[in-house]
């Protein structure tokens, strides 16, 4: 599911997933690195980081998630790994790892939609991914999971209501803390 025309910074976390798919036949934590790596590629020559944080997020995600489905690939396993990849780069980078959470979960979810995916699923392991990553590289883990999950509803809910629903219900059930964050945002 390729959305229109991607930016030489998607096309590089495609093809850096395919490669990575391609030659290990599966979606392992080393994915992380893979795009670890992309994204701190995507900061270079920036003179701001923080201006550039949303761009190269996005771009990162879109790219990585359509590589993911162009592969195959186990797309839950994989959108936890493109998040905890993007945030540990945000992080290399000296980004606002709180602020990449909430885009790189929104662009995840909503990337997955046509993938026949549970959406409820694909938000928690890209959460999970998040909280992961912030808790590698130190952090607000709390301020991170708030904007994962907000990326997360507001991603599903560009879908469908009902999508934005399964997921406050899936995230809810599934990871710590998450219901009061939902609650406190309805």
């Amino acid at each position: 599911m390729t959305n229109g025309i991607l930016s030489s910074l998607a096309n590089s976390a495609k093809d850096a997933v395919v490669s990575f798919v391609k030659a290990t036949g599966s979606i392992t934590a080393e994915l992380a690195n893979t795009i670890s790596q992309t994204v701190v590629s995507g900061f270079q020559g920036a003179e701001d980081v923080a201006g550039k944080l949303v761009e190269v997020t996005t771009d990162t995600a879109k790219g990585a998630i359509n590589g993911l489905i162009e592969t195959g690939g186990d797309i839950i396993s994989g959108v936890g790994q493109i998040a905890r990849g993007t945030i540990l780069g945000v992080g290399k980078a000296g980004g606002d790892c709180t602020g990449a959470a909430r885009v790189v979960v929104h662009e995840l979810v909503r990337g997955s939609a046509d993938t026949g995916q549970d959406l409820g699923q694909v938000a928690v392991s890209a959460v999970r991914g998040t909280i992961d990553a912030i808790k590698e590289v130190g952090g607000d883990v709390t301020g991170v999971t708030k904007e994962a999950v907000m990326g997360a509803i507001e991603g599903a809910g560009e879908i469908s209501e009902t999508s934005a629903d399964a997921v406050k219900d899936t995230l809810k059930t599934s990871i710590e803390d998450t219901k009061e964050i939902i609650e406190s945002i309805k």
